[in-house]
Parts: C-alpha cells; structure tokens; sequence
C-alpha cells in the first residue's frame, strides 16, 4: 500500500505534541520549566520521528522500542536534566502515559467528525 507522508507536518505535529507533553511532565513533577530547553528537546523528539519513519517505515520491533525509549529519556534529560535513576524513571512513565492518553484523545477526535471548537467550549474539566 502507497502513502504520502509529509516529513515537515510529521515534524511538525511531533514538534508540537512534544513539546505540549514535556511541559506537562514537568509541570506535574514540579521541575523548573525552560520553555527553550523543552522546545530543544522537542525538536529532538521530532527530528527522531523524522528519521523513524525514513530508516523504518511502518516496522516495529524491540529495537524500535528501545530506541523510542532512550530518546523519550534523552528528552526529559534535555529538558530537566534529571540525573537521579528513580526520578527519571517515573518522568519517563509519566511521559509515556501522557502520550497514550493524549494519543488516544486525538484518535477519538479525529473519528468523531461532529466533534467542533464548540464542543470543548461547553466541555469543562
């Protein structure tokens, strides 16, 4: 099956949603939040999107895993420079929960055609 992708809105979007969920993590573990250092270690987040979906389209495995592993690490430690192992473990967990959820929430939308801005106008947490 043939599929185009745009590498600059799979940047992007990865740029974005990187970003959004770095300064979350750290907000709920009360780091110091530098807005530059998360938007670098989003931009490192995206590039490596980038180059995953290059060198492995459409295949996963243990060594895609691991690699999305080691780079969601090397991103918090970016952007908080976490150096303790317990304190960077639980960021990490952190940070991949919140990436189910909101990848859930954002496939949920996406399907949902009737869904509009004034849904989440009327919609208040």
């Amino acid at each position: 099956m043939h599929q185009e992708v745009y590498i600059d809105i799979v940047f992007a979007a990865n740029l974005l949603m990187d970003y959004i969920l770095l300064r979350l993590t750290g907000i709920v573990l009360r780091r110091k939040n530098s807005r530059r250092r998360c938007l670098a270690a989003a931009a490192v987040g995206a590039l490596f999107a980038c180059l995953n979906l290059y060198v492995r389209p459409g295949k996963t495995g243990v060594l895609t895993i691991v690699l999305r592993v080691v780079c969601a690490v090397f991103m918090i430690w970016i952007a908080y420079e976490i150096q303790d192992v317990k304190h960077m473990t639980g960021a990490a967990l952190f940070f991949f929960g919140m990436t189910f959820l909101t990848g859930g929430f954002w496939m949920a939308v996406s399907e949902n055609r009737r869904v509009t801005a004034a849904f989440f106008y009327r919609v208040r947490l």
